[in-house]
């Protein structure tokens, strides 16, 4: 890939960022000479490229909004893929004789690629000869494509975003449709996966809301996650803010339900579910029950599986060893019991659930993923079983009315902010590498998380380093930090609004970005005799005072 950056000057390849000092060649050479990495944001809206410019790099022209025309000169040997994303709309000038723009396209004559759409066309019909496009028309105005024979993978992201897109037409010459290559096609209604496909990749026709039936050929050999997903990765994060906001709604998640038929031996349909039967592999479910009886034959359920659909109830056979990450994020689901032939549950895969109260995990469960269970805020009952070693980042973030937790024996690792918003949250503690002390959880000299309600917390004199977000959004309004912590991790005290007083024990102490950020009532701090000025730097809006009080 051709490496991006800056745009160059007279003398070097770039404008003062030694990073991109050793631009990439390949092994014959034909590369050296000057690199054009990024537009100048001065440039008016024409942009004559220098004369000897022999590259192009990658997002040289992206999400330039005042760009209306670009000349090509002589020169240049090289584009790279992404040179001209999101450009739909300029007008291109080409004086090389490696590139030509037919139908508003700019096309790489050797390796017979599209590198840029310019038009504003509803229908484009791409040349024949053509083999590859990469993402040049994702988040495009098209309404209908045409793909000739030439092609044999429609690419990652190929035609991501493109929401008036409404037909496809693909040549039987296709082997792969890429990951994500249709997401967020919402008007996207005319698709035939023709006999040539072998391999559907993750999310390949992804919030596509108004697709009503897709057919898996004959011919298909591999089917990614969840190939019609009614939410993308994005959508996650935006639940997450709105719930963080007092809300729990985000109208984007709604769940579409694509009508899915199969020709293929292996891959099956059984009661609303697309089912790998050599992997024994539960793919994805399109169905609008509330009720689920997962097949016997089940091994695996795959990531995203029953992601945002209506499910309120499901029943897990003990075929089952795997539940796949995301598997059933933001349903309905009110209990859930995992077998006991379940080995591993994976990150985010109850999470925005809910209505979810009560949960039976299986007895040789060693690990609680990575946000497993974050904003389950109905949450209740749950008890981990005596083989958990690892409590992951987040896992149970949010679940604000689990009431009591016990941390296993055999547990010897909670990750950063696996409690956080566990309001009334109580911890009982077997595993010898953690204790509580003044509400707070740590293992030897670090703090992991903060489980009161208390006006003024007290550090513990043990702890050397407060780990990230350990209080953030807590309501205490004093806290006192002793000499013992060197160090204060990123967004340790975010978003404390009553908190008005800190008093540092240790002068030298390391505070990282954000450690205070969004601490309006914050006005006092008090430190250590001789440390005034460096702690104004940190502080230039507060009060600072000293102490000869030594806090340990």
């Amino acid at each position: 890939m051709i490496r991006e950056g800056f745009y160059y000057d007279e003398d070097s390849f770039y404008l003062e960022d030694a990073y991109y000092e050793d631009c990439e060649t390949d092994e014959s050479g034909q590369y050296s000479g000057k690199f054009m990495l990024c537009v100048d944001k001065t440039t008016g809206p024409v942009c004559a490229i220098r004369k000897g410019t022999r590259v192009i790099c990658n997002n040289a022209f992206h999400s330039d909004g005042k760009l209306r025309k670009v000349i090509i000169p002589e020169s240049v040997v090289a584009i790279a893929d992404d040179a001209f994303n999101h450009c739909q709309g300029i007008e291109v000038e080409n004086h090389s004789k490696y590139f030509s723009i037919v139908n508003n396209m700019l096309i790489d004559n050797d390796e017979h690629k599209v590198l840029g759409y310019f038009g504003m066309d509803d229908e484009v019909e791409i040349p024949d000869g053509i083999e590859q496009f990469g993402q040049t028309f994702s988040n495009t105005t098209i309404k209908k494509i045409t793909i000739p024979t030439s092609v044999k993978e429609i690419e990652y992201l190929a035609f991501s975003d493109c929401e008036n897109l409404q037909t496809v037409v693909l040549p039987n010459t296709i082997e792969r449709i890429g990951n994500g290559a249709f997401e967020e096609c919402r008007n996207l209604r005319d698709i035939v996966i023709p006999d040539s496909v072998k391999t559907i990749g993750n999310e390949a026709f992804a919030v596509c809301c108004s697709l009503q039936e897709i057919t898996i050929p004959a011919t298909i050999e591999k089917i990614g996650d969840n190939p019609i997903s009614m939410h993308t990765s994005e959508n996650y994060l935006f639940i997450r803010e709105k719930y963080r906001g007092g809300k729990n709604y985000f109208k984007s998640a709604v769940r579409h339900n694509i009508r899915t038929k199969s020709h293929s031996e292996r891959f099956v349909t059984q009661d609303n579910m697309l089912i790998d039967t050599f992997e024994k592999r539960l793919i994805s479910y399109f169905g609008d029950e509330d009720f689920v009886c997962i097949p016997n034959s089940i091994k695996t359920i795959g990531n995203e599986a029953f992601a945002y659909s209506t499910i309120k109830q499901i029943t897990i056979p003990d075929s089952v060893t795997r539940i796949g990450d995301d598997a059933f994020v933001y349903t309905q689901l009110q209990e859930i019991n995992n077998p006991d032939s379940v080995e591993e549950i994976g990150g985010t895969a109850f999470a925005a659930c809910f209505s979810l109260k009560k949960v039976k995990l299986p007895k040789s469960l060693k690990r609680i993923a990575s946000l497993t269970f974050e904003m389950c805020k109905s949450l209740q009952e749950i008890n981990l079983p005596d083989t958990v070693e690892i409590i992951d980042y987040l896992a149970f973030s949010g679940c604000k009315t689990l009431k009591r937790l016990t941390i296993p024996i055999s547990t010897y690792h909670i990750g950063e902010r696996a409690f956080e918003f566990c309001d009334a949250i109580e911890l009982e503690i077997k595993s010898d590498q953690f204790h509580i002390k003044n509400n707070i959880l740590e293992d030897e000299y670090r703090t992991i998380a903060y489980i009161g309600n208390d006006v003024h917390i007290i550090i513990p004199n043990n702890i050397h380093i407060i780990l990230p977000y350990t209080f953030a959004h807590a309501s205490m309004q004093r806290v006192t930090i002793p000499d013992t912590v060197v160090r204060i991790c990123r967004g340790a005290f975010f978003g404390c609004q009553q908190l008005e007083e800190v008093l540092f024990g240790h002068k030298d102490i390391d505070i990282c970005d954000y450690v205070f950020g969004n601490c309006p009532s914050l006005k006092r701090i008090i430190v250590p005799k001789g440390s005034k000025g460096k702690f104004k730097k940190v502080f230039p809006k507060c009060e600072i005072s000293t102490s000869n009080t030594k806090t340990n």
